[in-house]
């Protein structure tokens, strides 16, 4: 009896976690490499936006953008001026709690594709990140905005390696980044399928928000 084959049932169980994973890549403990892909709008724009979000807004803990502009805070936000304050006015718990868990906070969102331990490329996937010192999101962006070297070009660019060890905001690490010698090409099937930022994070909405 011929020996069977597993090649296919390797491939489909990657297929499955890549669909488990949704719209949205996850840095999980272990070892990546990953490719910072480029703004759809061409290599001259930021391979990444900066936006204020909110979380855990309604039943729903929905992920909903603020109306408040990143860094400057400039603008006006329906939660961050009339909700948010109302209920941090409560002496509920309940509602300190909800208020807490709303307040909006910056966050790095870009696009990346991934290469497997079959040397496979996957993507593109939405990679969000908050961003502060020494996050994972202030390093890539600091790493790739590296004049010497042009790591987000579809054909010059390099893949980036980084390890995550821990689980939880103080077990937690990353090791330091690291970009893989030659240059490598993002196939076209994963260009072909990347998105506009704002079609990704969406535009501030009162009324929806409010809904």
């Amino acid at each position: 009896m011929a020996k069977e084959s597993t090649g296919w049932k390797k491939q489909a169980k990657q297929e499955m976690q890549e669909r488990a994973m949704g719209r949205y890549y996850k840095v999980t403990p272990g070892a990546h490499t990953l490719r910072i892909l480029p703004n759809k709008k061409g290599v001259d724009y930021p391979p990444f936006l900066i936006v204020r979000v909110h979380r855990n807004v309604g039943p729903n803990k929905a992920f909903i953008r603020c109306g408040k502009k990143a860094k400057s805070g400039e603008g006006s936000c329906w939660l961050c001026d009339k909700k948010i304050p109302q209920l941090e006015a409560s002496s509920k718990k309940s509602l300190l709690q909800k208020a807490k868990e709303m307040v909006a906070n910056e966050q790095a969102v870009f696009q990346v594709a991934w290469i497997d331990d079959n040397e496979k490329w996957h993507g593109p996937k939405v990679l969000i990140l908050g961003i502060a010192k020494q996050t994972l999101a202030n390093r890539l962006i600091t790493f790739i905005a590296n004049p010497k070297v042009d790591y987000t070009d579809p054909v010059k660019g390099r893949n980036i390696y980084v390890e995550r060890t821990g689980t939880g905001l103080k077990d937690t690490r990353y090791s330091d980044l690291a970009a893989e010698d030659e240059a490598t090409k993002v196939p076209s099937g994963i260009l072909a399928k990347l998105e506009n930022f704002l079609d990704i994070v969406g535009r501030y909405d009162e009324e929806n928000m409010k809904a």
